[in-house]
């Protein structure tokens, strides 16, 4: 998870020009410390002396949605670099 956050932090640097691409990777980094911090509770779960099945499978769950709403944000704002790139390209401007 320490590595997602410096890269949510690399890319917010590259695209800190356009706010609703810093909002997404935004978005993006509290999904990942939100699956991180379920995470952790996990692992409290799994370190008791008897181990509750069911929350640790609601833990598993939660990290799993968290994890796919970063990566529907990720796929959106994929999406939304490539058409601002294309919008840029040079066949464009000199069109």
């Amino acid at each position: 998870m320490v590595y997602a956050q410096q890269q949510c932090a690399s890319v917010q640097q590259q695209v800190k020009a356009v706010p609703a691409n810093v909002e997404c990777v935004k978005l993006i980094s509290q999904h990942f410390a939100q699956a991180a911090e379920l995470h952790k509770e996990l692992d409290m779960e799994y370190s008791k002396a008897t181990v509750d099945g069911k929350a640790c499978a609601k833990c598993c769950s939660n990290i799993l949605k968290e994890l796919d709403k970063a990566a529907t944000e990720h796929n959106a704002l994929t999406r939304q670099m490539d058409q601002d790139a294309s919008q840029d390209s040079p066949e464009r401007l000199t069109n």
